[in-house]
């Protein structure tokens, strides 16, 4: 059925009974999992910064490995790029031969599940918005907000053993703070490629003279939207401030040079008619870590409330 000219009403109608049929609970879930798979993408602040450089894979991968400390887990086995250097030489001079060694680090996968979501058949039928964005609101938004915990979790250890850390005296974001928290990593022989904060935190701009930026702040944030650089940097916002605090801001360089994010398999999504209860509920498979710890860094201001 081509759902692009028709009601709410009548797609949530016909969802129901695809539903109803027990030989088409297949396909309603198969319908529920492309939805995931084509929103999943856009919201979460971990999936937005890796971008096109988020993998999906399967076992079948041969970077692949099954955890032998727990035979029911598995991860990604990633090589690291070896270091190397250069030397000037006399035209008769050989450098010295060294034998090529690599290290390598885990992308371990964890299960992200949202709650099971119960909704009565005769409330079903009365919503007046795609049975779809009952499923994004309630099962996707979750377990993108436990995917981005995750991940900040990460990014805090490794600034916990880096010490790439600035503590400003500053209530509101300042040019001078993310200069000094662009420094922490663009000192060590990398390149600051974006910035992830909340958008109370990049609201500060508002403020900002125009001398502050270079150009004038409308280029910033224009009718109150805030646009996706930040002094040639990509921009990263969301408005969870339960996961990325005001008055926090990480500065992180480009994936290829920070380290892998990838999923197993794509998302299932699961629904149940018993009676006249609906039941759905989704799950997925994925896995972030670090290749190189000193390619984040953190700043918080006083205004900061952890």
């Amino acid at each position: 059925m081509n759902f692009d000219n028709i009601s709410t009403e009548q797609f949530n109608e016909h969802f129901m009974s695809i539903v109803e049929d027990p030989s088409m609970i297949k396909q309603a879930a198969e319908a529920g999992s492309r939805f995931i798979r084509q929103k999943l993408r856009e919201d979460g602040v971990m999936r937005r910064y890796f971008g096109d450089a988020f993998e999906t894979v399967t076992t079948e991968d041969p970077r692949y490995q099954i955890d032998q400390n727990n035979s029911d887990t598995g991860y990604l086995l990633i090589d690291k790029e070896p270091d190397s250097y250069a030397l000037r030489m006399t035209f008769r001079g050989q450098p010295q031969a060294e034998y090529i060694t690599g290290s390598k680090f885990i992308v371990p996968f964890s299960k992200f599940q949202s709650p099971v979501m119960e909704k009565n058949e005769m409330e079903l039928r009365n919503i007046r918005m795609p049975i779809t964005r009952i499923i994004q609101i309630n099962l996707l938004y979750d377990m993108q907000e436990q995917e981005d915990r995750y991940f900040k979790s990460i990014l805090d250890t490794a600034i916990d053993v880096t010490g790439n850390s600035v503590a400003s005296s500053n209530t509101r974001l300042s040019k001078a703070d993310l200069r000094e928290l662009i420094n922490l990593v663009e000192t060590k022989r990398l390149r600051t490629e974006a910035f992830i904060m909340s958008t109370t935190t990049l609201n500060d701009a508002l403020e900002w003279q125009h001398n502050d930026i270079g150009d004038t702040v409308s280029e910033v944030v224009r009718d109150g939207v805030p646009y996706d650089t930040l002094f040639g940097k990509r921009l990263i916002t969301t408005t969870n401030s339960d996961v990325i605090k005001h008055g926090e801001v990480y500065a992180l360089v480009a994936p290829d040079f920070l380290g892998v994010a990838a999923s197993l398999g794509n998302p299932t999504f699961w629904v149940q008619k018993k009676m006249d209860l609906l039941r759905m509920a989704s799950w997925y498979y994925a896995g972030v870590n670090l290749g190189n710890i000193r390619g984040v860094a953190r700043l918080r201001l006083a205004s900061y409330e952890g």
